[in-house]
């Protein structure tokens, strides 16, 4: 199974905001992650939909090519988002088409690298800076994500308020102690 495919394949079609955002934690012996998604309505004919991870792998995950490519290092923490502009759902919630429009997208005032795959646009950090950033979320922060669309930029209500968030990332930091600890042995 593939980091990529449980991480960051598939985004929620349900709208979510910033008082329900809902962290999920998941690991499997040689990867851990925590990741939430949601959608922003960004005028009448577009929605951004959004996924966002934290994620960290040992020496004996088979990293995917995807994430080879962005030159993730075993044992080294990424924060990745999955970006989309889609026209407005339908009456059923359905989204409708993706919209091919330039992307950028900033976390604390970073501008994330962007890699194309077959979900779309990828943004992420890697390495230290994608752990300073983990090491400062508490509960009930506010992450401070701008999506720039074109040239209007949008902020992205991101919360750290799902009562296990603190738990989640500690869980995350637990997994990296024990893949360093395996190298080291």
């Amino acid at each position: 199974m593939k980091l990529l495919t449980l991480l960051f394949g598939a985004l929620v079609l349900f709208n979510t905001n910033a008082q329900s955002v809902r962290w999920e934690f998941r690991e499997s012996g040689t990867n851990c992650h925590f990741y939430s998604s949601g959608r922003l309505d960004i005028n009448e004919n577009e929605v951004i939909q959004y996924s966002v991870g934290f994620a960290i792998v040992s020496k004996e995950h088979d990293i995917s090519e995807y994430l080879k490519s962005i030159n993730l290092k075993p044992n080294e923490y990424v924060l990745q988002f999955s970006l989309g502009v889609y026209s407005s759902a339908d009456k059923f919630g359905f989204l409708g088409d993706k919209l091919d429009v330039p992307l950028q997208l900033k976390v604390n005032g970073i501008s994330l690298e962007s890699y194309e795959n077959e979900y779309g646009t990828t943004f992420y950090i890697r390495g230290e800076n994608a752990k300073q950033i983990l090491s400062k979320l508490t509960r009930d922060k506010t992450i401070p994500v701008k999506a720039s669309v074109g040239n209007i930029e949008h902020s992205i209500p991101l919360s750290t308020g799902d009562v296990d968030f603190v738990l989640k990332s500690k869980l995350l930091k637990t997994c990296e102690n024990h893949f360093i600890s395996k190298n080291n042995e």
